[in-house]
């Protein structure tokens, strides 16, 4: 281009020029071209812009979802509709490198997406998007962060059932530093109906609810996600130890409310910390190991239960080198969770299961017996010991049950199969709410 071409703004192109006052023309820019504004606070390629009243010029710096020490601090992504005569002026403080997208607004729409309403303590969210220009073969790559109030995640064509596609990845923000912690990823599918946007599918995390979709007065769309969860909180679960990661949060269902396997067959934890959040509902999280058979060569010699009121930064430790799977369940403080704690001498005792719905657990001297939290109920007591392969061998069953007598369970025995010198003390409190009864033989 030289200094002599002249712009005809009746054509739909965006003109950049090397100067402000729109001298030295020095770039046609027509819908989905891709380039480099400036590089530093001193070094603009590009420093006024022309356009047609169709075209737009979308603007943003450079980001990398590779280098989580990289600081997002000055930011920018901006949809420029207007003719500029001086584009340094309109982002004093940026983060550089600055790059633009041209956009023929006749030919596709801006989705904006607002985050900040998914605040997590002293961290927020951050989205990287990636989709396609409509009409064109280009990509559009954003950066959405939870401290403002949305951002551009993708462009929409104007036909009636237009569809889009964007792939998300999803971080923390680390509010103070600026740098975002990645570890999600996801996808949102988007479609024009009767002039208005709506969700074909998505992948988000299952408490973001994608349902506030406005119409700005610009045209473009505005999604702004909420936390789609009703009523009071149990927990917040991590993805990563020290509550790091993709957050989940735990909706309070019930007194007893089983929030899932954490150790899958293969090891893997899916959750890896968790707080309880008293601010709503005080109560107990239970861990334990899954026993999916008591036939000859399952072992459980590395079986795990546990019970705590307070925040686990680190539920690896908790369950060690333990039987997988494992569970994790919620327990409200009101609940009575009652515990065997086996002192028998006689080996035949020496193994205790319970059976009480779906669920088995098992005790012996080193590992409490869990027994169950409804008063009343009756629940089925297995006794043996482990052979050498750790399996469990059944000598005998019964079954016992506990009412909550002054506040406080008392155990008694409902089969006369049980052994006849078995006793049950009385029940200790422990610091976490729940209750431990003593058997002695």
């Amino acid at each position: 281009m030289t200094n002599q071409m002249k712009a005809d703004t009746t054509l739909d192109v965006c003109f950049l020029y090397k100067t402000k006052n729109f001298v030295n023309l020095t770039t046609v820019a027509t819908h989905g071209s891709f380039g480099v504004l400036a590089t530093a606070a001193d070094n603009w390629l590009y420093n006024s812009m022309e356009k047609s009243p169709t075209m737009g010029l979308y603007i943003r710096s450079d980001f990398n979802t590779v280098d989580p020490l990289q600081s997002y601090l000055g930011h920018v992504e901006n949809f420029s509709r207007e003719t500029t005569s001086f584009l340094e002026t309109k982002f004093p403080s940026a983060q550089y490198p600055l790059e633009y997208y041209c956009i023929d607004k006749s030919m596709a729409t801006l989705i904006n997406l607002s985050i900040m309403n998914l605040f997590v303590d002293d961290e927020s969210y951050a989205i990287a998007t990636n989709s396609i220009i409509p009409g064109t073969q280009q990509s559009f790559e954003s950066l959405i962060l939870g401290n403002d109030e949305g951002s551009g995640a993708a462009f929409i064509g104007k036909d009636e059932g237009a569809t889009v596609s964007i792939s998300l990845k999803i971080g923390n923000l680390d509010k103070v530093k600026n740098t975002i912690e990645w570890n999600q990823d996801a996808e949102i599918v988007l479609k024009l109906e009767n002039d208005n946007l709506v969700v074909v599918s998505q992948t988000l995390p299952l408490s973001w609810n994608l349902s506030d979709i406005t119409t700005l007065p610009d045209g473009s769309f505005m999604i702004n996600v909420t936390n789609g969860l009703n009523g009071p909180l149990c927990a917040e679960l991590y993805e990563l130890e020290n509550y790091r990661g993709q957050q989940q949060p735990f909706p309070y269902e019930s007194d007893y409310s089983m929030i899932g396997t954490v150790v899958n067959q293969l090891g893997e934890f899916r959750i890896s910390s968790a707080k309880i959040n008293r601010e709503h509902s005080l109560g107990r999280l239970m861990g334990y190991s899954v026993i999916e058979s008591l036939s000859p060569g399952y072992s459980l010699k590395n079986y795990k239960s546990f019970m705590t009121d307070q925040d686990i930064p680190d539920l690896p430790s908790y369950f060690g080198d333990c039987n997988i799977p494992c569970d994790l369940v919620w327990h409200a403080d009101d609940e009575c969770d009652v515990w065997i704690k086996v002192a028998t001498t006689n080996t035949n005792y020496s193994a205790l299961v319970s059976i009480y719905a779906d669920e088995i657990y098992f005790g012996s001297s080193t590992n409490n017996l869990y027994i169950g939290h409804i008063s009343g109920g009756s629940y089925t007591v297995l006794y043996g010991y482990l052979d050498d392969n750790y399996s469990f061998v059944e000598v005998g069953s019964g079954a016992v049950t506990f009412d909550v007598i002054n506040s406080v369970p008392v155990v008694t025995p409902l089969s006369s199969s049980l052994p006849s010198e078995w006793s049950f003390s009385s029940a200790e409190k422990q610091s976490d709410g729940s209750w431990v009864v003593t058997l002695t033989d």
